[in-house]
């Protein structure tokens, strides 16, 4: 199964225990670690099944206008409270460098609309709204970035003061669920023009650069090189989606989508099958009542 290729996989991430919204001279809302909360250091993998399933359903809910705007920034902030953030900075830059070189290129991407380049330290500034200048990247032995086995630029990432644009999230969860909504309908659209429609958006999904090492302490493990936490999700969702078991599938009564320990499962609970049967059998009633 999917969840497989996860197996004895290490990759680093660092959250806070409590982050805040913030809102800059522009109106705009942004994700902040609250003043005096702690760094911890994980392996997101170890819960990248949950985290990508969530990050589905929110995509799916913001999709179909389910959530107001209130509940969907609840949930939001809710997701970075259990995860941390999604990395953008890292995630979108093609040259690897970008933090010593005076242009950033970027991957096309969700969250900038943009030319395919911007001045480096205008965006390192997107990330920093809330200072008046960007903090000098410093790495020590006692760095978080150290500690978690990354680049010192990832003390960029998992500084205090480093922040989200609340808009990434909306714009990550929705995209996330439309590419796997498009590949669901995809195996089984008999229509050509709306199978071509599906597939162009299938191929539209950003590229990712993805890098592994062997890491020996103690028993050797493969140690997932991942830019960020939004490439582990898209990394597990696109290996679901592409696996002709189909592990992760939407509940065929409520639309909700869940993993499927048993590939035979077509619905995310015991109550939706019940009620899915209920409504089945009324239905049939109805139509024998009607001849």
């Amino acid at each position: 199964m999917t969840n497989e290729i996860f197996s004895n996989a290490h990759a680093s991430w660092v959250r806070y225990d409590n982050y805040e919204l913030r809102t800059d001279s522009s109106r705009d809302t942004y994700i902040v670690p609250a003043p005096n909360a702690k760094a911890i250091i994980y392996n997101p993998v170890d819960q990248v099944r949950d985290m990508a399933i969530e990050a589905l359903n929110l995509g799916r809910e913001m999709d179909s206008c389910e959530d107001d705007a209130t509940e969907t920034t609840r949930r939001i902030l809710r997701f970075v409270q259990k995860y941390g953030f999604l990395g953008v900075m890292m995630d979108v830059p093609i040259n690897d460098n970008f933090f010593a070189e005076e242009e950033t290129h970027f991957i096309p991407n969700p969250f900038f609309p943009i030319d395919e380049k911007m001045d480096t330290q205008e965006y390192i500034a997107r990330f920093f709204p809330f200072e008046e200048t960007v903090p000098e990247l410093e790495q020590t032995d006692a760095s978080i970035s150290a500690y978690a086995g990354r680049k010192p630029i990832y003390e960029y990432v998992f500084s205090g003061a480093y922040s989200e644009w609340l808009m990434f999230y909306v714009s990550y969860f929705q995209n996330i669920f439309k590419l796997f909504d498009a590949c669901m309908k995809y195996v089984d659209e008999p229509h050509l023009f709306r199978a071509l429609a599906l597939r162009t958006g299938i191929l539209q999904f950003s590229e990712h650069k993805l890098r592994y090492s062997i890491a020996a302490a103690g028993q050797p493990v493969m140690r997932w090189e991942f830019a960020s936490l939004k490439a582990v999700m898209d990394f597990f969702v696109v290996n679901c989606i592409t696996d002709p078991a189909q592990p992760v599938r939407q509940c065929k009564h409520c639309g909700k989508i869940f993993y499927r320990e048993d590939l035979r499962m077509e619905f995310c609970s015991p109550q939706c099958r019940n009620r899915f049967n209920v409504y089945k059998s009324r239905g049939k009633k109805e139509d024998s009542t009607i001849r």
